[in-house]
């Protein structure tokens, strides 16, 4: 059975590049396949199969690049400020309770700026979120004039001006990944495809005496041998290494 779409892109890329290599190899031995015809097809076939693998390593790589690096790089930064934010809140909050009545998260005055008596609203959000729902908070403290005013809206505005970059960044690179996400599948999906399409042409061309031959250019997905150590990986069945000896061959 060959992988299906489904199947994830590290896990394909080596199977394909085996299932090439395999093509050639078979190509070149005129000993397993003396005719010349049907070996230029299988070298043809092996080429395509090489040429996809590559296209599709060529898109894979930038997505996990971009995705373990750039994109963390982006998200741990977000979520530093956001950690900011959130000090810069609740600073803000306890200078707006040293001066109501009781100090009270109750009163008034509170309420107006912290509605629910929290500040779970403003410290709740994501970085994405941060840069609206600080210009909100700071034209509540702004529009309610307690005596700590000044000193609330300068802690809020040292923060401030450095979320919406950093949001910014965040959403940008969630979109980078979309996209790079998008051309690696579109890459695996043609790669599989052209596995079924160019195993279904080989069985054409080698026709019912050349099954055992099929079995081996394109073996059962996930019980290939590991091209990092020639070893089978734990739970598969070794494949053979060559063809069998009772194997059926066209002239």
């Amino acid at each position: 059975m060959l992988p299906t779409t489904k199947v994830g892109t590290l896990k394909v890329i080596p199977y394909a590049a085996e299932v090439g290599g395999r093509l050639l190899g078979v190509a070149a031995s005129p000993n397993l396949l003396p005719n010349a015809e049907v070996r230029r097809a299988l070298e043809a076939s092996g080429n395509r199969i090489i040429a996809a693998t590559r296209a599709t390593a060529s898109a894979l790589v930038p997505s996990l690049l971009f995705e373990y690096l750039d994109r963390r790089i982006s998200v741990g930064r977000g979520k530093g400020l956001d950690r900011g934010w959130d000090r810069a809140v609740s600073t803000a909050s306890d200078r707006a309770r040293e001066v109501v009545p009781d100090r009270s998260t109750s009163s008034v005055e509170y309420r107006e700026i912290f509605t629910d008596g929290t500040t779970a609203e403003y410290t709740n959000p994501t970085i994405k979120q941060d840069p609206e729902v600080a210009a909100k908070l700071r034209q509540f403290v702004e529009n309610l004039g307690l005596s700590v005013r000044d000193e609330m809206l300068a802690i809020l505005d040292a923060v401030m001006p450095l979320l919406a970059p950093a949001a910014a960044e965040v959403r940008e690179g969630e979109e980078r990944t979309r996209t790079l996400s998008a051309g690696e599948v579109a890459a695996r999906t043609k790669l599989v495809d052209l596995l079924w399409s160019e195993r279904k042409a080989a069985e054409a061309l080698l026709g019912r005496s050349g099954r055992s031959m099929i079995r081996f250019l394109f073996p059962d997905f996930g019980k290939s041998r590991s091209p990092s150590t020639g070893t089978t990986p734990p739970g598969d069945t070794p494949v053979e290494p060559g063809p069998p000896d009772d194997l059926d061959l066209p002239a």
